[in-house]
């Protein structure tokens, strides 16, 4: 998969499985929020680089 990046190919990101579970250590202030969240994510590749999408969990 990584060689067909390099050559600026489309993969399909269903080919690519890679979930995250970000912990967040923000600052007291207007971020301080996100240290009591339970988040977790997905990366989707591509040519220019990942993507990363981060969700709260209720």
């Amino acid at each position: 998969m990584i060689q067909r990046l390099e050559h600026g190919e489309v993969v399909d990101p269903a080919s690519n499985y890679l979930r995250i579970n970000p912990v967040f250590d923000a600052p007291a202030g207007r971020y301080e929020w996100l240290n009591g969240i339970l988040a977790v994510g997905l990366r989707h590749r591509f040519t220019y680089g990942p993507v990363y999408s981060v969700f709260e969990v209720l």
